[in-house]
């Protein structure tokens, strides 16, 4: 499985990889809404009106993504997201407070619901193939990935758009600050990131996908990682001590070996699907050929571990 192109609006300069030389730093706990772009581009304002920032954002990343790989309907869309359109669904509980459950807007309900993303997709793209959403936490995305990962190996497909999508509402961050989600040095985002996959190399892919991993409460997952021989590492660190912890024996596993270390959440934050963006980041290093291979490895809250082998075309 190959990732053709890819595609991310996040903390940092959306629809481009000139942040990668300088990226934006933020303060330990901050609220940051991600850097959204001129959507004329790939929405029409009139359509765009009716939109919630998830769903502009996730339609702009899948084009851009589309139109740089060259292909303009893929055969699946399949996507990841925690907390689905929860802007939407803030809207309308909020009508049905406010109006005693009376005269309620049936779009803000129908565009609430969490596969709204992929289907909104779908039907721009004129896409009637597989199309799937995920929505299993931390690793909702890894677990989008891993279902097209499956379906190449079935032959069931030839290219998919998978993605990782969330956002985050000012009254949604007040309540995950109240149970201590953002913690240390860890600031808290959103973002969109959007990936063209293809079962086969055309010229142009970024770099080839070799395995996808989900492990639940894994007993040793630095003893996991020895079968993985790589000359870099891409992990979740984020600042949070307690959770950045988890990852000291697997560097220390790989310290000794000239292995080349990166981290992701330190510049797109954390979110549910940041582990998208996580992969985006490791995909451009994988590009500018500094790498042959690389474990991209990222947790929850210690209990689920996604593992990601990436090699150089």
């Amino acid at each position: 499985m190959y990732i053709t192109a890819a595609s991310h609006i996040s903390a940092q300069q959306p629809m481009c990889e000139e942040w990668l030389s300088d990226p934006k730093q933020y303060s330990a706990r901050e609220y940051v809404r991600a850097v959204d772009p001129d959507f004329k581009e790939w929405i029409a304002p009139m359509a765009a009106r009716r939109m919630s920032p998830i769903i502009k954002r996730a339609i702009a990343t899948s084009k851009d993504a589309l139109r740089k790989g060259g292909i303009e309907v893929p055969d699946a869309v399949i996507s990841g997201t925690g907390l689905g359109c929860v802007e939407n669904t803030e809207k309308f509980l909020d009508a049905m407070v406010r109006s005693g459950e009376q005269f309620l807007q049936p779009t803000h309900f129908i565009q609430s619901t969490h596969n709204t993303v992929s289907s909104q997709i779908a039907l721009l793209l004129k896409c009637h193939g597989y199309n799937n959403t995920y929505v299993h936490r931390g690793v909702s995305f890894e677990s989008a990935l891993l279902d097209a990962y499956l379906l190449f190996k079935l032959g069931k497909i030839d290219s998919a758009l998978v993605g990782g999508h969330d956002e985050l509402t000012p009254d949604y961050h007040k309540m995950l600050q109240k149970v201590d989600f953002w913690r240390d040095n860890a600031f808290a985002s959103e973002g969109s990131t959007s990936f063209l996959l293809t079962k086969q190399n055309g010229g142009n892919a970024l770099c080839e996908i070799k395995s996808v991993e989900i492990l639940h409460n894994p007993c040793d997952i630095a003893s996991y990682c020895e079968k993985y021989n790589v000359d870099a590492v891409m992990s979740g660190v984020s600042g949070d001590k307690q959770s950045d912890s988890l990852y000291d024996a697997i560097i220390a596993k790989y310290s000794n070996q000239s292995t080349s270390f990166y981290t992701f959440k330190d510049v797109c934050g954390e979110y549910f699907t940041a582990s998208a963006f996580g992969l985006y980041a490791a995909t451009c290093k994988m590009s500018e050929r500094e790498h042959q291979t690389m474990l991209f490895v990222n947790h929850y809250k210690g209990e689920d571990y996604s593992l990601i082998l990436l090699q150089r075309c």
